[in-house]
This record gives structure tokens, C-alpha cells and sequence, in this order.
């Protein structure tokens, strides 16, 4: 059976945390995060939340948790994404024997979409099933990647976090992350410690906070990198940057052949990457000559749709194409002058152009006078008034694409070279996704243009690195796909967000 987009997804943030823990802290922490992944492309403007309710066998629990020495405390240096390694860390299975020998697990849940229950009440939900009440949590630790929620809103359709964790008596909560949110931000973590739990964070919090990077721009106004240039600082949202390319660094024949340098499973995965953490607040981005040499449809398809939904079989009948046509990511395209805008393409047609977005300089008239033909026809089309491809041209059109109505939170940059070349250089991609076919192409068309435009010189030093980089490869099937294999490389060109974590 051919995994899923979203399976693939999902191996793939598995593949990029440590192998190695420390301690039994951070093995009930990946396993939140292994749980808090099944809500990949639902939960969004939400974070992505696992939760695990354990109980210690044999020990008190406050015993279990003031013992000097304890595994629980933990050695060396924090693992990070990707990590092979930890100095006197154990592998995922050696721990996982340990911990079923020393706890027992009372309930475990996510929170599998937007305005579903939240991880610890689906945790607490689990419990019931299996039995246990309140009389059991007493003596038991609540494990969470994100701080539990505190407060109440009109438009929040579950209840805080925090108050059913006390009312169930739990004896102590660690998380790896504080929410940022600037309603919880500590406070969740305060709530609870004054009502007598015991709580503890900031174990494991780097790999945690790479699965929620999207949500954690978004709650914090959506700003980019700290630099002295404020247009660099405004709100936008978190760029990603897909390429697939040969070993050669080729996307395509000189003669413009390039279906399919990657195989079957790659393109699902990419799938995935468009919906980011929910369809809804997410687009897929490429350049007009991308979009005149390629005319690619930018959308998921249906059996995904189906998949995000948890709907049955759908019925392409014209009422429900509209219908599935709202659950697309946003599609962007970057065009000074609209010109693509009078190719017959599949961008500007069908019910999906509701959700295209069309980015064009406002100084041209010819640019100006295309823009409002598009708006007749329902599609979007936001004027800047400096060049597209400019640092600040490329930073303002990001601010206007996460304020409303569009509200997008992740941004999957899918070409082509010169945008992407623009992008990197403007220092406006967040994360890289690169799959390289293990294949020669050479005299072809490349994957990006410069990056350092203007420099004669560029010493290797001066050269863009990634951090917290992986690699992954990826076996296709083999029927179908007669190509060669694949490697994923991911990486981030800045630093992980990470936010306070001792409380």
C-alpha cells in the first residue's frame, strides 16, 4: 500500500529529531511529539500538541522526581534536530523497554484538528477509557511539547487546558516548550504550580520547537528574523523553499524536460508540504515564468483532500468541486506586469481561482490596468510599489499575504530559479527542503540563480549554511518509477526559535 502524504511527512520530522536521548524525560517528550504529528494539516492556526499521562511503578511520585541522580535528570549536551549522537544517551527502543518497566501509561492523545479537543483533554480521555480517574492521576506526570493553555476566548471552542488538569488532580506536568501565545506565555505553567502541582519544563525543548515553527511565527505577530532593517523585522509568514533538482544542481533538460526528476513519493510529500499545518492558512508560491513554462495546478488533489477531511469517498460533481475548491492552499504568483495573467493557465481558471493571489508592481500601466480584470473574475491581485524581486519588494509582499483576508501563516516557495535565487538572498527563506535525484543532467537549466548578485568575488566562507541539517533517503516503489532514488535534505538557514524555557 503506498504511504500516505502526510505518512511521509511525518516520518520525515521523526528522521530529523535526536536518536539518542538522555533520559526518560525525553523519551515521553518524543513521544509526545510522535503524537502531537498525526495532526499534521488540521490543526492550524493551532500548534501541533501531544500529550502522555504516566504513572511511575513502585516509587512515590514526588520520590521518583527528587532522587538524586535520577535518570530523569539527565546528561550531556541538549540533543538537536537531526542528531545521531548524544553523549551517554540511549537509543529510542533501549528506553522504550526501560520505560515500560518502570511506568505505566494511564492515557495518551493530540490534538488531531482545529477546535478538537486539545492534547491533554484527549490524554485525560484515553485515561477514562482505560479505566483510571482521578484517584490514579494523583500520583502521576502529565508529559507535553507545549505548555498547557490558560485562558478562555470568544473564539476558542475548548476549554482551558490547565483547569482540567487540576480538577483531575494530576501530581506534576512537564513540557518541553512555553507557549509564546502572549494570553499563556508562563501563565499556564504559574496556574498550575499555584494550584500545588509540581511542574517542570524545558527538556528536549530544541527538537520540540523545530516541529512548531509555523506556529510559533504566527503567535508572535508573525515576525521574521531580528535585523536592523525594519522591513526584514515586519509580520510575515514562515517561508519554506522546496527544490528538486539533479546532482548537478538541475531542474530540468536544456530542452525544458522535466517530468519527473522526482519519484512518486517525494511529489506526495510535497503534497503534505503544501498544507503545512492546515490548508487553510497556507499557499504555495512560484515565480511567472514557472508558471508560463510549466502551468501548474499548485493544488492538492482530491484523494489528499479526502484525507485531510476524514470524509468519505467525494463525489466531483460541480457543487463539490466549489466546496473542496475553499480547502486549497492559497496559490501565490509573483508578476510584475501580469503577463501571465493573459495565458489560458490553469492559476486563473476553475473554482479554485478564488484562492490565487497575484503579486505585480504597481509601477506599470499595463500591470495596473491587468490587475483589475483579475479582480472582476474573483482573483486577487495586491500592488507594490517597489520591484518584486527586491529585499524589500519580496518583504512586503509576505506582510500583505499574512494579513487578512489572506492570513497565511506558511509559505511554500516551489520556484522558480530566479525567485528562489531572490528569496535566499534577501534572507527570506526559513526552511529548506531539497530533494536531490541521484542522477547527471548536465547542460541544464539550474535550480537557482546567484545568490550573491553584484558580487564578483564570494569566498567560500560568504557561502549560505544550513543549521540543524538532515538527510533522508527516499525508496521508491518500484512499480511505476523506473528513476533513481532520492535524498531529502532539510535544514534552516537561521536559527531554531526556541521560546523561554525555565519558567
Amino acid at each position: 500500500m503506498t504511504d500516505s502524504p502526510l505518512t511521509l511527512l511525518r516520518r520525515h520530522y521523526l528522521h530529523c529529531l535526536p536518536s539518542r536521548l538522555r533520559n526518560w524525560h525525553e523519551f515521553w517528550l518524543y513521544r509526545c511529539l510522535e503524537l502531537a504529528l498525526q495532526g499534521l494539516g488540521r490543526v492550524a492556526p493551532n500548534p501541533l500538541v501531544g500529550a502522555v499521562l504516566v504513572r511511575p511503578r513502585g516509587r512515590p511520585l514526588a520520590r521518583f522526581l527528587s532522587e538524586e541522580g535520577e535518570q530523569g535528570q539527565g546528561q550531556g549536551p541538549e540533543p538537536q534536530p537531526g542528531q545521531t549522537t548524544a553523549s551517554g544517551g540511549e537509543s529510542y527502543s533501549r528506553l522504550e523497554a526501560d520505560c515500560a518497566r518502570y511506568f505505566e501509561v494511564l492515557g495518551q492523545g493530540y490534538h488531531a484538528a482545529c477546535g478538537q479537543l486539545h492534547a491533554e483533554a484527549a490524554a485525560f480521555a484515553d485515561a477514562a477509557r482505560n479505566g483510571y480517574g482521578p484517584k490514579d492521576f494523583q500520583e502521576a506526570i502529565l508529559y507535553c511539547n507545549l505548555e498547557p493553555c490558560s485562558f478562555r476566548a470568544a473564539s476558542k471552542k475548548q476549554p482551558p487546558c490547565c483547569e482540567q488538569v487540576v480538577q483531575r488532580r494530576v501530581g506534576a506536568v512537564i513540557f518541553a516548550n512555553i507557549d509564546p501565545n502572549p494570553e499563556v506565555a508562563g501563565r499556564g505553567a504559574s496556574e498550575l504550580r499555584r494550584a500545588g502541582l509540581i511542574v517542570r519544563s524545558g527538556d528536549f525543548a530544541l527538537p520540540s520547537a523545530s516541529v512548531n515553527q509555523i506556529f510559533f511565527r504566527h503567535i508572535t505577530g508573525g515576525r521574521g528574523r531580528k535585523a536592523a532593517d525594519n522591513v526584514l523585522n515586519a509580520p510575515r509568514p514562515w517561508v519554506s523553499l522546496k527544490l528538486a533538482q539533479s546532482l548537478d544542481a538541475c531542474i530540468a533538460t536544456k530542452s525544458g524536460d522535466s517530468r519527473w526528476i522526482s519519484g512518486p513519493k517525494a511529489r506526495a510529500m510535497v503534497q503534505a508540504l503544501r498544507a503545512g499545518h492546515s490548508a487553510k492558512y497556507s499557499a504555495v508560491t512560484v515565480g511567472c515564468s514557472t508558471l508560463e513554462a510549466d502551468d501548474p495546478s499548485l493544488l492538492l488533489r482530491p484523494a489528499f483532500l479526502q484525507e485531510l477531511s476524514h470524509s468519505g469517498e467525494i463525489a466531483l460533481s460541480p457543487e463539490n468541486q466549489k466546496r473542496l475548491a475553499c480547502r486549497q492552499p492559497w496559490r501565490v504568483v509573483w508578476d510584475s506586469q501580469l503577463r501571465s495573467s493573459s495565458l489560458p493557465l490553469q492559476f486563473y481558471s476553475g473554482p479554485e481561482r478564488e484562492r490565487s493571489i497575484a503579486i505585480y508592481h504597481r509601477d506599470n500601466p499595463e500591470g495596473a490596468e491587468r490587475a483589475k480584470v483579475l479582480q472582476q473574475k474573483g482573483i486577487a491581485a495586491i500592488g507594490l510599489e517597489v520591484p518584486l524581486h527586491s529585499t524589500e519588494g519580496l518583504a512586503r509582499g509576505l506582510a500583505e499575504l499574512s494579513r487578512p483576508p489572506y492570513n497565511i501563516q506558511h509559505l511554500l516557495l516551489e520556484g522558480g530559479a530566479q525567485l528562489a535565487g531572490s528569496f535566499l538572498a534577501a534572507g527570506l527563506v526559513d526552511e529548506v527542503y531539497c530533494f536531490i535525484s541521484q542522477r547527471f543532467i548536465g547542460a541544464g537549466l539550474r535550480s537557482l540563480q546567484d545568490i550573491h548578485p553584484g558580487q564578483e568575488r564570494v569566498l567560500l566562507s560568504e557561502s549560505l549554511q544550513l543549521r540543524h541539517n538532515s538527510s533522508m533517503r527516499i525508496v521508491e516503489d518500484r512499480d511505476g518509477w523506473d528513476g533513481p532514488e532520492e535524498v531529502l535534505c532539510h535544514g534552516y538557514p537561521n536559527e531554531i526559535f526556541i521560546p523561554q524555557t525555565q519558567i
